[in-house]
């Protein structure tokens, strides 16, 4: 007598095998897919080279055009729109009691002005002192980063007004090109060699701005540019330049 083996009982086990390891190549492609699909909508930061070139300081005590200049000097276009400029004081203040006591440290101001973030309306209203040189309300309360200098239609006459500056053509930087973000105020502390720029994005609130403070113009003061749309950092540095 021949015994006659079935194998029935093991189709069962092998067919879900394979439907699971059918599900997992499907599942994995789905993420795949998906992954790539939002790798691709993130936006690429520009490959160029910004260096710092000096401060604009206007005439202390008066109403002008004041702020830190930067040079392209090489790679990709880059739109001023797309910026955020950041500077950060480097230098660590004792904080002493009145006989000298040191009773701690205290850190440099840090400030992140965007391209959307206006001068300040209250600093301009309230105009320069003796110490101070502010910015000239008449011109530049529509803007904050502006091609230096700025034409109309990319290749005119050149123009501070805010209709000219902020246009397609002058927000577009290109190699060999300079801008400049403008400061709410400049200043030079008696006995000092260096000035100080003060920035203040004020972000709907003057009274309680989201950051400001003053800056050295001279390396203990660091920048960095940020790309706003991929969030790179493509440049930084330190206020080391010249006074024009």
């Amino acid at each position: 007598m021949v015994r006659k083996i079935s194998f029935d009982e093991a189709v069962s086990p092998v067919v879900g095998v394979m439907l699971m390891i059918v599900v997992v190549v499907i599942v994995g492609a789905s993420v795949s897919a998906f992954g790539m699909g939002m790798l691709s909508n993130t936006p690429s930061a520009p490959v160029a080279k910004i260096g710092y070139v000096g401060v604009m300081d206007g005439d202390i005590g008066e109403a002008g055009k004041i702020g830190l200049v930067f040079e392209h000097l090489g790679g990709d276009d880059i739109r001023l729109d797309d910026l955020v400029l950041n500077l950060k004081d480097t230098q660590i203040t004792n904080i002493t009691d009145s006989e000298g006591h040191v009773l701690g440290k205290t850190k440099g101001h840090e400030v992140t002005v965007a391209y959307r973030d206006l001068p300040s309306e209250t600093i301009m209203e309230e105009g320069p002192d003796s110490n101070t040189a502010v910015l000239d309300s008449d011109q530049y309360m529509d803007y904050r980063f502006s091609k230096l200098p700025a034409r109309k239609n990319g290749v005119g006459v050149i123009s501070e007004d805010s209709s000219v500056v902020i246009t397609a053509a002058n927000l577009l930087i290109s190699p060999g090109q300079k801008f400049i973000v403008l400061a709410d105020k400049y200043g030079i502390e008696e006995g000092s060699r260096n000035g100080k720029v003060y920035y203040v994005a004020e972000r709907g609130s003057a009274e309680n701005p989201y950051s400001s403070g003053w800056f050295e113009v001279s390396a203990v003061t660091t920048y960095s540019i940020v790309h706003e749309p991929s969030g790179n950092v493509i440049a930084s540095g330190t206020l080391t330049g010249s006074v024009i």
